[in-house]
């Protein structure tokens, strides 16, 4: 039977139903009959009406940074709106820039003196991502043009340990040398007003 079909016949199950199980208020029967009648009914069509590959469902921390990565692909967003106030951000590495920050750390030491030194923003393209546990693993390359007129490119894995629907801590594995080589770009002198 086709979906449209297998509708239309929960429709017309649940119409009958609901007559046959709702009694009315008018031929004597109790308030509290028309309340466990409306329970029974809502039982009804949420077992009944609504195919289970249609119900709405909860998505799941892989699926919430998933998409936070697809919306940055398309320049409609990124997964550091995931991060909680209290996350914490750990570049894994040999160099200097290999630390733990706050993210008030990571906003001024890190991403703002980054995108400084970029002509284009910074676009990901998505390998793959993984979930064990509160753990998700995405694997990520990324590049932009940088304002020497070179390219950046970097290949990632960030670990993110969620809680809920926020990440509360970062692990990032990158190619430090490639980043440390952006990062020591001299920025162009802001012209004197």
């Amino acid at each position: 039977m086709n979906k449209p079909l297998k509708m239309c016949f929960g429709l017309v199950l649940f119409a009958f139903m609901s007559s046959c199980i709702a009694g009315n208020p008018q031929d004597g029967s109790s308030k509290n009959d028309t309340i466990k009648s409306d329970t029974i009914k809502n039982d009804i069509s949420q077992k009944a009406l609504i195919p289970k590959e249609l119900a709405p469902k909860e998505l799941t921390e892989k699926e919430i940074v998933r998409q936070s990565f697809l919306d940055w692909e398309k320049g409609k967003g990124s997964p550091f709106s995931l991060l909680s106030e209290n996350a914490t951000w750990t570049v894994m590495g040999p160099t200097s820039s290999a630390k733990t920050y706050t993210i008030k750390e990571l906003q001024q030491q890190i991403i703002t003196p980054f995108n400084l030194r970029l002509k284009t923003p910074l676009r990901p393209t998505l390998i793959d991502i993984f979930q064990e546990d509160d753990t998700v693993i995405i694997l990520f390359n990324a590049q932009a043009t940088m304002i020497n007129g070179d390219i950046y490119k970097n290949s990632y894995a960030w670990f993110f340990t969620m809680s809920g629907k926020v990440v509360t801590n970062v692990k990032a594995v990158l190619d430090l040398n490639a980043f440390d080589r952006l990062m020591a770009l001299n920025l162009p002198e802001k012209p004197q007003q």
